[in-house]
């Protein structure tokens, strides 16, 4: 993954750059239940393979099946969090940027 894509994001994110940051956690979320999808779809056909047909090659392409479909889950699982690590770091470091560049208000005292 490229994060070169994000260094143009330098200092306090505006609130179209928050949403934004928020439309790509949910799109990670989605993308993570899509694996999920696939992979439960990839293991139920190797079982069903398994169990309800009786010719050999078939039944040797669902045992074949069934680890496919949790590698699948796998490789889902270590994307969807490699990518949440990177959102985070990014959105500490930027949230933590707009707080130091925002110096506190002093109060005027009236004598």
């Amino acid at each position: 993954m490229q994060n070169k894509i994000y260094d143009q994001f330098q200092g306090p994110l505006i609130l179209r750059d928050q949403l934004a940051m928020d439309r790509t956690i949910l799109a990670n979320e989605r993308t993570f239940l899509a694996y999920v999808r696939t992979a439960l779809s990839i293991v139920v056909v190797g079982a069903s393979f398994i169990k309800f047909l009786a010719i050999p090659l078939l039944q040797f392409v669902g045992w074949l099946l069934i680890p496919v479909g949790l590698g699948m889950f796998v490789l889902g699982f270590s994307r969807y969090i490699k990518t949440r690590r990177f959102l985070h770091k990014f959105l500490v470091r930027a949230y933590n940027e707009s707080d130091t560049d925002q110096e506190p208000k002093q109060s005027k005292k009236t004598e």
